[in-house]
């Protein structure tokens, strides 16, 4: 993670505002809320700000990720990432029994426990 943040930190540091490189950082799935904090951190942006910050662009792309995500997959269905489209979804679906059967606590412990795959 640190040379994904690397690579954020060099490539905006002095293009654009400390706020906005945390939260730029903070919309990426791979580092996420953690790393918007880490890179807040690594520029200098004190602790309260760079959460507020990494945890508004964690928490900006979800709307449009649960609204949009079917028509995303069945655009990339017809180009050669289909392959891995089709993986994704018999992934998501081989788990959706388990959240569907304990509902709510199901779902709570599926989001709030980090673990990869989730």
């Amino acid at each position: 993670m640190q040379t994904i943040l690397d690579f954020f930190i060099n490539a905006l540091q002095g293009k654009i505002s400390k706020e906005l490189i945390v939260f730029i950082v903070s919309l990426f799935p791979i580092v996420e809320l953690r790393g918007g904090i880490l890179a807040g951190y690594a520029i200098g942006v004190d602790l309260l700000p760079a959460f507020v910050i990494a945890f508004l662009g964690n928490i900006i792309p979800i709307p449009f990720i649960l609204l949009l995500i079917r028509k995303i997959f069945e655009l990339l269905k017809k180009t050669p990432m289909k392959n891995i489209v089709y993986k994704l979804e018999d992934k998501t679906m081989a788990k959706s029994d388990k959240i569907q059967k304990y509902g709510y606590w199901g779902l709570y412990i599926f989001v709030a426990i980090p673990l990869p795959g989730t």
